[in-house]
């Protein structure tokens, strides 16, 4: 989840709040995760950690609206 400061959803905001989290299958929130520094994160892919501990290995890419800054590839490993 991202939140940008914005009138619309075509003309990107500045990027005031990210976090990751879990939902439960009842829909329900499980777990919510605040990401320092509120990259403005666009992609991200989840696996299941091997070795049967449960764990969820995410990995992001963020995108910083400006051609002269380099995107951040990011990875967060999630309790499972």
């Amino acid at each position: 989840m991202v939140a940008e400061s914005a009138d619309n959803s075509y003309l990107d905001g500045a990027c005031v709040g990210a976090a990751l989290g879990t939902v439960g299958a009842d829909g329900s929130l499980q777990s919510l995760y605040v990401l320092d520094g509120a990259p403005k994160v666009e992609g991200l892919a989840v696996v299941a950690e091997e070795g049967g501990a449960g764990d969820w290995l995410c990995t992001l890419v963020t995108d910083p609206d400006d051609p002269r800054v380099a995107a951040q590839l990011l990875q967060v490993r999630l309790p499972g």
